[in-house]
């Protein structure tokens, strides 16, 4: 059990930096609740963590965004940005 509340947590941690890396970019952030973290299977934990840290990264460095909305469901992460889209 001791290793599952470490991978909820490492999720959590990254679900706060991420919101709080929006919010300095000036993004209107919605993102899942933190208790959707125990959605996720454990295996697949510390891929969402990376996988939304870089998605959000992405959103900030490279969409001229104002708004972005991640979405999480068992085996699905879904980042969703009103920037400029692909050139």
């Amino acid at each position: 059990a001791a290793v599952r509340l470490a991978d909820v947590a490492a999720v959590l941690v990254q679900h706060a930096a991420q919101a709080e890396a929006l919010d300095a970019a000036g993004i209107s952030a919605h993102l899942p609740t933190p208790d959707t973290a125990e959605q996720i299977p454990a295996a697949q934990r510390a891929l969402f963590a990376w996988c939304l840290r870089e998605a959000v990264t992405n959103v900030i460095r490279h969409a001229s965004a104002s708004r972005c909305t991640v979405t999480l469901e068992p085996g699905r992460l879904v980042v969703h940005d009103d920037g400029r889209g692909l050139s």
